[in-house]
């Protein structure tokens, strides 16, 4: 288990809650922020969203970004598959 840099809490999103004896179902919640000397450290979602736009480190996936391996292309289609698409329309 991660504990948070900032407030020490432990990093983590509670799925279910605990119920009668079963105890709560977690996932581990571990974010990332830039300290003001340079340090990239762990923190949890609430310490993340305090801190300031320009500290706070996305991760690679979610936000509107996908995880790509390899080279970044931009979209493109060839003329044929534009006939073809515009055709079926």
């Amino acid at each position: 288990m991660t504990r948070c840099h900032v407030c020490e809490r432990p990093c983590v999103y509670e799925v279910d809650p605990a119920c009668g004896s079963l105890p709560a179902v977690t996932e581990p919640d571990v974010w990332t922020v830039a300290m003001g000397n340079g340090l990239y450290v762990s923190a949890c979602h609430s310490c993340w969203m305090k801190w300031p736009w320009g500290h706070r480190i996305y991760r690679a996936t979610g936000f509107g970004r996908v995880e790509v391996r390899g080279p970044r292309k931009p979209p493109s289609i060839s003329i044929d598959e534009l006939v073809e698409l515009l055709g079926s329309a």
